[in-house]
């Protein structure tokens, strides 16, 4: 049954759609209002396809993971003895107590302390303490073993669903095309950093989603440095970009493209970038994309972005590398080295948001390519990168603003217009169908989809449960 605040807080984000689409606008209050928080946990998550782990953190029988789906469903991502992975609830069938301790290890049985029912890393429930004495024939052990929960797995990339209303490949659509650019690669991925910040979760997804205009201004410091890609002479490339929009909620996208014809004519892309330090890298890539797909990676001269709808994102980034090598009057940073990482922007609250960064390479790379790549990302992002830091300030004061905002009552619209005047690009190197939209940089085309998906699936789900 639901709340009058809530019905009325419903009604108003069934709203949004047109809201964005006729006049290009959005609630403030809604970013950070703590009830619409909790119909995110109730009407959203629980339905969506959530990004859980890579293949390679579990590559060997026993070996598991712990991840959360929001602020309170912990999950045990565990590769069993069958070679299965499979995703559990971290809650013991007796009580109903987390049972995994550690956030990443191998175990062949997970033992809850509480009164040590014991349970296979296929989810068995396989000791009981005291059975016979406690139970005599009456417990069926069969019927208590750890609750799973819906996996797919999209090129090694594992998530999870509580309750999805369709598969993963229907919920990626035709955006899977270009994530395919990065998740094709044999990668290595790394033990993630976590650490968490005061702002709401949607202000992370949505940057990722579409924001491309606040670079050369929130990063001022680093731009006036050159630490982003630079040419030679410390000259930008490019600040163009191309805008990729999906009707389901994805999107991203890349700097450096305009045109086929106008790249082509380009010395500096990534490709070039990648086989300077690693050539095997770059045979890898043309061997696992089409022509097609690795044609729109090697358009992108400065960056690649995702977000995976609603809280999955990716980065794609050359950064001077610092190699004393390489430094000379061309590049007084080193050669730019290409980096790679994926994060999630776990929920707490309506005004705290776990952050977990993923750095990726691929397995081909040589040692000295990998470490090079791995002191790049560093340097930009993480608890001590520059980059994520300047990004959390302005996600900060927003959430205070649209809190401020929802316990006053006085609402602010704020005006998602950016490109909104610029229409669609119709002949793009991969021909697809209605379902993705593209558009030159700079836009808040992604933002506006995002929204759009966001207000449409609590609603949607608060009609299923009733």
């Amino acid at each position: 049954m639901l709340s009058e605040i809530e019905k009325k807080l419903l009604e108003k984000i069934s709203e949004v759609p047109d809201l964005i689409k006729e006049k290009g606008l959005f609630p403030l209050s809604l970013i950070a209002d703590p009830d619409v928080f909790n119909l995110e946990l109730k009407f959203l998550f629980p339905r969506v396809w959530n990004f859980l782990a890579h293949e390679s953190e579990i590559p060997s029988k026993g070996d598991y993971v712990k991840r959360y789906i929001g602020p309170y469903t912990s999950i045990i991502m565990v590769r069993g003895e069958d070679d299965k992975v499979r995703a559990f609830l971290d809650l013991c069938r007796h009580k109903g107590r987390g049972i995994c301790r550690a956030e990443k290890g191998n175990a062949v049985f997970f033992r809850c302390p509480y009164h040590f029912w014991t349970y296979s890393n296929m989810g068995e429930l396989i000791s009981v303490s005291l059975e016979e004495e406690g139970y005599g024939k009456s417990l069926d052990k069969s019927r208590y073993g750890l609750v799973e929960i819906k996996t797919e797995i999209y090129n090694g990339f594992i998530f999870g669903s509580i309750e999805p209303e369709e598969s993963l490949r229907d919920y990626l659509g035709e955006f899977s095309w270009y994530t395919d650019i990065i998740t094709k690669r044999d990668l290595e991925v790394y033990t993630p950093q976590r650490w968490i910040g005061n702002f709401n979760w949607k202000l992370g997804a949505e940057n990722f989603a579409h924001d491309s205009y606040h670079t050369a201004y929130t990063h001022k410091s680093a731009v006036d440095l050159g630490l982003p890609l630079m040419g030679p002479k410390g000259k930008v490339v490019s600040q163009r970009g191309i805008q990729f929009v999906s009707s389901k909620g994805h999107s991203g996208g890349m700097r450096g493209a305009v045109t086929r014809e106008e790249e082509k004519a380009s010395n500096f892309r990534f490709p070039f970038i990648y086989e300077r330090w690693d050539p095997k890298t770059v045979t890898h890539i043309k061997e696992v994309l089409t022509a097609e797909q690795f044609e729109v990676f090697s358009m992108a001269a400065s960056s690649m972005r995702w977000n995976i709808f609603p809280n999955f994102s990716f980065l794609i980034h050359p950064m001077g590398s610092f190699d004393p090598k390489t430094i000379n009057q061309d590049f007084p940073y080193g050669f730019p080295t290409p980096w790679l990482h994926f994060k999630i922007w776990r929920p707490i609250s309506e005004s705290k948001t776990e952050i977990l960064n993923f750095f990726a390479v691929e397995r081909v790379a040589s040692e000295e390519a990998k470490e090079r790549s791995y002191w790049a990302y560093l340097h930009a992002f993480g608890p001590s990168g520059m980059f994520e830091m300047d990004d959390i300030e302005n996600w900060i004061t927003i959430t205070q603003n649209s809190l401020a905002v929802s316990k006053s009552g006085k609402e602010v619209d704020l005006p998602y217009l950016l490109g909104a005047h610029r229409g669609l690009i119709k002949d793009f190197v991969w021909k697809h169908g209605d379902e993705i939209e593209i558009q030159y940089e700079v836009t808040e085309h992604g933002a506006r989809s995002f929204w759009i998906n966001w207000a449409k699936n609590i609603v949607k789900g608060a009609e299923k449960i009733g």
